[in-house]
């Protein structure tokens, strides 16, 4: 057993460290989305303000702005995606590693049924000897001692 709660052990220390990974994956996955939408919510800011009446240089740097806002918008698109990937990788290997787990435990577990198949197996055929008998044996025994 002691093998079967070191594998099991290293199994758990892997899911722990996964799952870890995944909750700052999606915390970083809020971030960037929170940014996104901030970023959104200032492009259409932007939008309202080139629509109205101003000066060829107020309008140069707001038009800029916006250009500078979408590429912001296309890069946290970019990572967004990205991050969503990431997740998607860790939550394969922590499927993976808990398929090891039931694996690793289901062999012991029959291991541990075929120790108990054997054991039912055996019988005492004297007090003191533990070896196999069969119904012939005892048959045998039976009528030498009549």
């Amino acid at each position: 057993m002691k093998a079967q709660e070191a594998l099991n052990l290293l199994h758990e220390k892997n899911e722990k460290d996964l799952l870890k990974n995944l909750s700052e994956l999606n915390s970083q996955l809020i971030n960037k989305s929170n940014q996104s939408h901030y970023n959104k919510e200032k492009l259409l800011e932007t939008e309202e303000v080139l629509k109205s009446d101003m000066g060829i240089k107020e309008y140069k740097l707001k038009h800029a702005y916006q250009m500078y806002l979408i590429e912001q918008q296309e890069e946290l698109s970019i990572e967004i995606l990205e991050i969503k990937s990431k997740i998607d990788k860790v939550k394969e290997e922590i499927i993976k590693s808990k398929r090891k787990n039931e694996k690793i435990n289901d062999y012991f577990k029959d291991k541990e049924k075929e120790k108990k198949k054997e054991i039912e197996r055996r019988e005492i055929g004297r007090a003191h000897v533990w070896t196999p008998v069969t119904v012939n044996n005892l048959v045998c025994r039976l009528l030498l001692e009549k």
